[in-house]
């Protein structure tokens, strides 16, 4: 008989499928998922024992009996081999299907007990919520767990509860383990904080969880470039400083000021321009002097300023003459015009003396205390 089980598993791997026409009279073709065995006897002549649609069973089927693989249990009704439902497992030869371990399941077709599984689902924690390991595992293995915290932070779990972990401070936690700090550009790290940042190096400042650079790019009017920098007494970027300016200008207090400037004088206003080889400014040079005023030196004598008072402002004898201007040394009005001086040649020329002036028709002379030219003419003669 062991001799003959053995004949037939060797042929097992030489025949080829054979359709069910090619099966003795009185026998049809087994399902697919069947193949049969010897109990009591043989199979009939010129047949082995052979796997799905070469097997044949019938009238004679007391000297072969059906046999199911994994996954499929021999139903009582018709015989046949018919697959494992959902929720169970069928072994080799089974006979009846096998229900899963409370809380698993398994997919139709299931061969043994460790194709159940289950579903691992999150549950709430206080302060927090258990978070699967896994999606599925398979019998035997239980899911697992790990748990995170309202704030986004990992912890422990523990009587149904979210305890957050705590590291040392040179440690921070990732993905549930406490591992050394380890930012960039870092120094030092304060004892109470796990990884906030205390010093960083040369060039950087600390906001906490990073170093950032403690100078950066800013934009100041008429500049090529220029930068902030980080205050570490104020905890804030200050000024934004000029570093190169376009041509033309030039840095004075951080900002980028013209090289040509409105200045005041005495009388007038000009204009100075930076010196960039002494890095000041130059002398103001005159462009405008107010009425009465001039920069040409041959009108005053007043060399030595940028705006002069004008040398026709006085009278031959020193005494002022002018009442007003156009502009510059260009005279508007004198002072008593036609009365004691007449404006001639841009100059007060004066037609009535200070003192008492004599000839062969009268005599005149300038009064103060009228503002008048007194005139009086001798016999014969009267005023015109």
């Amino acid at each position: 008989m062991i001799k003959a089980i053995t004949f037939c598993l060797f042929a097992l791997m030489f025949l080829k499928p054979a359709s069910a026409n090619l099966c003795p009279v009185g026998y049809t073709a087994v399902n697919e998922t069947q193949f049969v065995v010897s109990v009591t006897g043989s199979c009939p002549v010129g047949y082995s024992k052979v796997q799905t649609i070469t097997s044949c069973f019938g009238t004679d089927a007391k000297d072969c009996t059906v046999f199911c693989l994994p996954g499929y249990y021999i139903n009582e009704t018709n015989g046949e081999c018919t697959e494992c439902p959902a929720g169970s497992y069928c072994p080799t030869n089974s006979t009846e299907y096998l229900t899963c371990p409370d809380g698993t399941t398994s997919e139709a077709g299931a061969g043994n007990i460790n194709e159940c599984f289950k579903t691992c689902l999150e549950y709430d924690l206080i302060g927090g919520v258990a978070k699967p390991e896994k999606e599925t595992v398979y019998y035997p293995e239980e899911c697992s767990f790990y748990g995170m915290s309202d704030d986004g932070e990992y912890c422990d779990i523990i009587d149904n509860t979210c305890v957050e972990k705590v590291c040392e401070s040179d440690y921070e936690l990732k993905d549930g383990e406490c591992v050394p700090c380890d930012r960039e550009f870092a120094m030092t790290y304060k004892e109470q904080g796990n990884c906030q940042i205390e010093t960083c190096v040369a060039g950087y400042f600390s906001t906490g969880t990073t170093c950032e650079k403690s100078s950066r790019p800013c934009e100041v009017p008429n500049a090529i470039s220029a930068e902030e920098k980080w205050d570490f007494e104020k905890n804030e970027f200050g000024q934004c400083t000029a570093i190169e300016c376009e041509d033309g200008y030039h840095i004075e207090s951080g900002a980028c000021i013209s090289d040509t400037q409105q200045c005041n004088i005495a009388n007038g206003v000009g204009i100075k321009e930076w010196n960039h080889s002494k890095n000041a400014w130059d002398k103001c040079i005159a462009t405008y002097c107010d009425p009465g005023y001039t920069n040409d030196p041959a009108e005053t004598n007043e060399r030595i300023e940028q705006c002069g008072e004008c040398r026709n402002k006085y009278a031959v004898r020193g005494e002022l003459a002018v009442s007003s201007y156009v502009q510059g040394c260009e005279i508007a009005a004198c002072m008593y015009q036609g009365e004691r001086y007449n404006l001639e040649n841009n100059e007060c020329v004066p037609i009535c003396p200070t003192e008492e002036y004599e000839d062969e028709t009268g005599t005149m002379v300038w009064d103060e205390s009228s503002e008048t030219c007194i005139r009086t003419c001798k016999d014969g003669y009267a005023m015109w």
